[in-house]
């Protein structure tokens, strides 16, 4: 439980995370409006860390995290000011009337091929581990070891082909609610078990994580199509209690996997109540002690397609200084690699810098959930994607991965191109 000084430091920033919260729901109409969005997600995670976290949390991070949060609010509404909000306003003409049925069919049938190739890529390390002669119950142990003490990395062949798992899980979300039986509707559920398998074997977490978050933000991008912007959060309660309840179960199985399925409560309980949001107090005890750096120009935010470009070589964890966290000022320290987004902003950018794009994205995701409102069909990517970026900011930004960058580009790509193939709405 907190171990932290409760006082007015700490609860201050809380409180107007809430109350921003609910004037963004109350001047923008809906939970899933950007600004709405972004500030919900985030009192969320403040809430959540604040609740179980271990080690010292200081009030400096916390208010600049409330200011960046408050940014993207702003952006978004300056761009509701001109427009309206998609409730308040009257549909707009649809960009071209498709018949979704026909377009639905397409996209599974893609999916379908889509998940094919990535389970040959799972196979293959099924293979290459059975070759080793490591035991399943192993598995996760001896992955996670070679990743962390020898950086190993899967062979590239496996890594490309595994990547289809992410624009999978992004156009399964998007098209669920037009799924038209229930072995379509589990066809679009098929990405993240397989994410889930991947992560097993090599007891990694992140691309489970990134696989829920892509379906539920597509998911939750296509309601706001259909709904014109009237969807209301509470219908897809059960969704998102669902997808919370999985997501903590794998992240206890896979940390449990890691120590060798050793004695369960002293490798899993307590080491998951530090790991599951350390994201905070990483933060936090960097930006307590930040000093203006010289700008690195996008080396972290972008830095997989740095690395691809042979521009800058990406570091395993990202950053090569470790942060070290106070245990409620006992003096017992631990590391730690989870920093959220903020930090490769600002140290690429500069805090302006930072504060800029956080407001351009206020403004994209404005435009883009304005369009969707309105029925423009082939912005429901670009509103998903935004979804995608907020919902992994307590960890990092997505274009930090290529694997990430590439399913969004190419979910986006093939919705473009089926949008515009499919025929037209009889009638």
């Amino acid at each position: 439980m907190v171990t932290m000084e409760a006082d007015i430091h700490m609860i201050s920033p809380v409180v107007a995370f809430i109350v921003l919260t609910v004037i963004a729901r109350i001047a923008q109409g809906s939970f899933f409006a950007p600004g709405a969005f972004y500030s919900m997600v985030w009192t969320f995670y403040i809430i959540i860390a604040m609740s179980v976290q271990e080690y010292r949390v200081y009030a400096d991070g916390l208010w600049m995290i409330f200011v960046f949060t408050f940014i993207v609010f702003l952006g978004s509404t300056t761009v509701f000011l001109y427009t309206g909000t998609g409730k308040d306003a009257a549909p707009g003409p649809l960009q071209r009337p498709i018949d979704l049925e026909v377009f639905g069919r397409r996209v599974f049938y893609l999916i379908c091929v889509f998940l094919f190739i990535s389970v040959m890529g799972l196979l293959m390390q099924l293979s290459e581990i059975m070759k080793n002669g490591l035991d399943l119950m192993e598995v996760g142990s001896a992955m996670s070891q070679a990743r962390y003490d020898e950086n190993y990395v899967p062979p590239v062949t496996t890594r490309l082909l595994y990547y289809l798992s992410y624009p999978s899980a992004l156009l399964g979300g998007l098209t669920f609610s037009l799924a038209q039986s229930r072995k379509q509707k589990i066809l679009t559920l098929m990405p993240i078990f397989l994410a889930t398998a991947y992560g097993a074997i090599h007891a990694m977490r992140f691309g489970i994580i990134s696989s829920v978050f892509f379906w539920v933000s597509g998911y939750m991008a296509l309601k706001v199509y259909q709904t014109h912007g009237r969807y209301n959060i509470s219908k897809s309660f059960m969704h998102f209690l669902t997808a919370g309840f999985f997501l903590i179960s794998v992240f206890v199985v896979l940390q449990w996997s890691r120590s060798g399925f050793s004695d369960f409560f002293e490798s899993t309980t307590i080491e998951n109540s530090k790991t599951l949001v350390s994201y905070l107090t990483g933060f936090t005890t960097w930006f307590h002690t930040y000093t203006v750096p010289e700008p690195t120009y996008g080396i972290y935010t972008f830095s997989g397609i740095y690395n691809l470009l042979g521009l800058h070589e990406r570091e395993l964890g990202t950053f090569t200084e470790m942060v070290y966290l106070d245990t409620a000022g006992t003096g017992a320290a631990v590391q730690t690699n989870i920093y959220t987004m903020y930090r490769g902003l600002m140290q690429d950018f500069s805090l302006p810098g930072a504060l800029v794009f956080c407001y351009m994205l206020g403004v994209l995701a404005a435009v883009a959930y304005n369009k969707c409102s309105r029925g423009y069909f082939n912005n429901v990517p670009y509103l998903a994607i935004f979804y995608i970026l907020t919902l992994a900011s307590s960890v990092i930004s997505i274009t930090t991965h290529n694997s990430l960058t590439f399913g969004c580009v190419l979910a986006a790509a093939v919705w473009h191109y089926f949008a515009g193939s499919s025929p037209l709405k009889a009638g």
